[in-house]
């Protein structure tokens, strides 16, 4: 359950990180509800999958100060209520007649869903890491790309079927997208690359994780598969997504889309099993 938990996280704050690669005025209003709408729903599937902590409603209000302030869970519990109003608002009051308030609400709302992650990371790299320096960097950035690419890949598909209700949409906004899903998965295998350097330089006992990470007789075949469809695949996708973007073929983009988000939703799955089970966060 906590792998649907953190994959469901992380593609809820990862949907609404989208909406500022995409222009309120040019979608309109029932795209950034129908993704904040979107975010909510994910949002509440994943937190009655939360089974830590274990604190009742009775002791949240008569110990609120010790249970949200004094450690990460608590703080992430204290920030998922923050992100989840913040999102309700973004429902009903985002509108492109509003636009200064609109951006800074947006804003908001994705700067309480980054420290979410970050917090949520740090409850994990708490649990599962070898206590070094470089691992408090690690786990949140883990955390917060493995998000961005999610959004992307998932938000650019749901974008591109909404060219069917709008025909006269402009390519930028799905250029955008596109742009922003490559970018996060350039991203995610780069900090993929430098996170099996560092656990590699880190001496015997890092060797040890990566050969249970790499080795066929460990978690070797699950990684590779998490390597070859969840990053190489989606690689090669993202190729044709953007030429068939450049002609401005919205169905073409919007099929490879569907199956690219199918290979990063099992990759990323992949990757949080992978993280529980070796303690590397890939």
């Amino acid at each position: 359950m906590i792998l649907i938990f953190l994959l469901l996280t992380q593609l809820s704050i990862g949907s609404m990180i989208t909406l500022l690669a995409v222009p309120l005025h040019e979608t309109g209003r029932g795209y950034f509800r129908f993704t904040s709408l979107t975010s909510l729903f994910l949002l509440g599937i994943a937190f009655f999958l939360w089974s830590y902590p274990l604190v009742t409603w009775q002791e949240l209000l008569s110990g609120y100060g010790a249970i949200l302030f004094t450690n990460w869970t608590g703080r992430t519990l204290l920030l998922l209520v923050v992100y989840t109003l913040l999102v309700l608002l973004c429902f009903f009051v985002l509108t492109p007649e509003r636009p200064s308030l609109s951006r800074k609400l947006l804003g908001a709302s994705v700067l309480a869903g980054i420290l979410v992650l970050i917090c949520l990371a740090m409850v994990y790299r708490n649990q599962l890491g070898l206590g070094l320096w470089w691992e408090n960097l690690l786990f949140p950035g883990n955390f917060l790309t493995s998000a961005l690419l999610l959004g992307s890949a998932s938000f650019a598909m749901v974008l591109g079927h909404w060219y069917l209700v709008t025909p006269d949409l402009s390519i930028d906004p799905l250029r955008s997208l596109s742009l922003l899903f490559i970018g996060s998965l350039i991203l995610r295998l780069v900090l993929i690359l430098l996170t099996l350097g560092l656990y590699w330089t880190e001496g015997e006992t890092g060797r040890q994780l990566l050969e249970i990470l790499l080795n066929l007789k460990g978690y070797g075949v699950f990684f590779w598969f998490r390597l070859l469809f969840g990053l190489l695949a989606p690689l090669a996708c993202s190729y044709m997504i953007w030429e068939t973007v450049k002609i401005r073929s919205t169905q073409s983009a919007t099929g490879m889309l569907y199956v690219t988000m199918l290979f990063v939703l099992a990759g990323e799955l992949l990757a949080r099993f992978l993280l529980f089970v070796t303690k590397i966060p890939v």
